[in-house]
């Protein structure tokens, strides 16, 4: 059994649909908004700063950003604990 690479997210602005198409051979494509002009794909993260180099030199694109899911907390015990005092003193 293989192991699951590392995986890096990035939120992609596209200036059309045919941009699309060219951007599903970086990545694994997960998410594109035709109307807010926006894509979501994955890369290994291995390789991510030349995907993103490559990304950004493609005719269509108007920017490459790494998406800051990986950096966002997901514990909120403190928040929880937070708005249950502030419930009680109310």
């Amino acid at each position: 059994m293989s192991e699951i690479p590392a995986r890096t997210e990035l939120v992609i602005g596209f200036l059309n649909q045919r941009s699309l198409r060219q951007l599903a051979k970086f990545g694994d494509m997960r998410y594109a908004s035709l109307k807010m002009h926006y894509a979501i794909m994955y890369v290994n993260q291995a390789d991510e700063q030349q995907q993103i180099e490559k990304i950004k030199q493609l005719r269509g694109i108007k920017s490459v950003a790494v998406a800051p899911t990986a950096t966002l907390a997901a514990d909120f015990a403190e928040l929880n604990q937070q708005l249950s005092e502030d419930s009680q003193l109310s």
